[in-house]
């Protein structure tokens, strides 16, 4: 072998026979016993189990199309035959049972005296089921998404997402897969799976704290759920990235958590994240929190603990404090640029409580009566509530008086 690559998690049984030039297994495979495997090349991608005594070779198996390519997460099950003549090419997810033959050559009698021979490769779309004994012939592909019946002999192409049987093999129905299960059904299905799992740990003696109801299913007391953990913690802990949707498929809340290495990656999102209620949401990574409100930002916090509000008004029913407080000034923001007039405002300043802080005195201005003079600096809230622009209030002020000081030095 010229190049051979077995990812350090994949392992190889015993008598098993490689003979490649090229020899590519990836993670997480399994070879079984007493397997064969002759060809020019073989890759496989992760996943594949190979069970005991399959065979890869036959026939003149060493051309330059001697390849055998496998996809992700395939099952090859015992005593099948790849004959590798032609290339074969085999997709994700692809289930081939018991004693399966698969040809890319067929020839035995002298063909100048006009018997048949038959040479071609072999493909097998993603999500196909290839169940025991059954026989593939040359020149022959497979469609996605296709259920064979047991012991049919393929010798023609067939279609994707396609139910075929028979000898030779025909299409029974097309287009039937894959098929959209409604939530009754789904519920059926596990509920089903989760009975037979309980039945089977108390085969084995094994005390089980999950109860199957009508139309739920129930964890008792002391009994912990994981998803993509073996070692729960908690009554539901989940490893990996989490979604909660309503009725309508529409998401409410989710966490992503990215493949391992996982670094500082990970984010969540919490609201109306399909915006069907207004686009309201709070979302967060290891950097910052956003609150969003119509499809727009409107408040960030990142991790220096900077706090920004990007569109609207920050409205405080109680006291902010501060140790600075600027105002933008930019040119560029502002519009209607006149000179400040020397008008004289009228402000009746005077002291107060606040109700909500009684016992603390206040100086400031009734905004009602300010309203009357100079309506230029009250501003009113949604509920009806008047407040005072001060800043702008003591800058008009400052600039009167400004103006008088600067008539009395004349």
């Amino acid at each position: 072998m010229k190049n051979i690559k077995i990812h350090k998690t994949s392992t190889i049984g015993k008598n098993v026979v490689i003979d490649c030039k090229d020899f590519v297994l990836g993670k997480n495979s399994i070879i079984k016993d007493n397997c064969i495997i002759k060809c020019t090349s073989f890759k496989a991608e992760e996943g594949l189990y190979m069970c005991e005594g399959v065979e890869v070779g036959r026939g003149g198996c060493f051309g330059p199309n001697s390849k055998v390519n496998i996809g992700k997460n395939v099952g090859i099950f015992e005593k099948t035959v790849i004959n590798p003549s032609d290339e074969v090419h085999i997709g994700d997810n692809v289930g081939i049972g018991g004693e399966v033959m698969i040809w890319t050559h067929g020839a035995w009698l002298d063909v100048m005296q006009g018997f048949p021979a038959d040479f071609g490769p072999v493909r097998i779309g993603d999500n196909v089921w290839l169940p025991a004994r059954s026989i593939v012939l040359p020149n022959v592909e497979i469609g996605e998404n296709t259920v064979i019946g047991i012991g049919s002999i393929i010798n023609r192409s067939l279609p994707k997402g396609c139910f075929a049987a028979g000898s030779p093999c025909k299409v029974i129905k097309e287009n039937c897969y894959p098929r959209e299960l409604s939530d009754e059904e789904k519920y059926n299905i596990l509920t089903d799976i989760v009975k037979d799992y309980i039945n089977l740990l108390k085969f084995k003696g094994l005390k089980t704290n999950i109860e199957i109801t009508p139309n739920s299913l129930v964890l008792k007391r002391d009994g912990n759920v994981g998803i993509g953990t073996t070692s729960p913690g908690a009554k539901l802990d989940v490893a990996g990235s989490f979604k909660i949707q309503d009725y309508n498929g529409d998401y409410w809340f989710k966490i992503n958590v990215p493949q391992p290495p996982l670094g500082d990656s990970f984010d969540w999102e919490i609201g109306d994240l399909e915006g069907t209620a207004g686009s309201a949401k709070i979302a967060g990574d290891k950097d910052e929190i956003i609150i969003w409100n119509e499809g727009q930002e409107t408040l960030m916090c990142d991790n220096s603990n900077n706090v920004e509000v990007s569109n609207g008004n920050l409205t405080i029913n109680g006291t902010a404090t501060a140790t600075n407080f600027i105002l933008s000034s930019d040119e560029r923001l502002k519009e209607n640029v006149e000179k400040a007039c020397d008008n004289r405002i009228k402000a009746d300043w005077k002291t107060f409580e606040l109700k909500t802080e009684k016992g603390q005195k206040r100086y400031g201005v009734i905004a009602q009566e300010l309203e009357k003079t100079n309506p230029e600096f009250v501003r009113e809230d949604v509920q009806g509530f008047k407040s005072v622009a001060y800043i702008d209030l003591l800058i008009a002020k400052i600039a009167e008086l400004e103006a008088r000081l600067e008539k009395l030095e004349k």
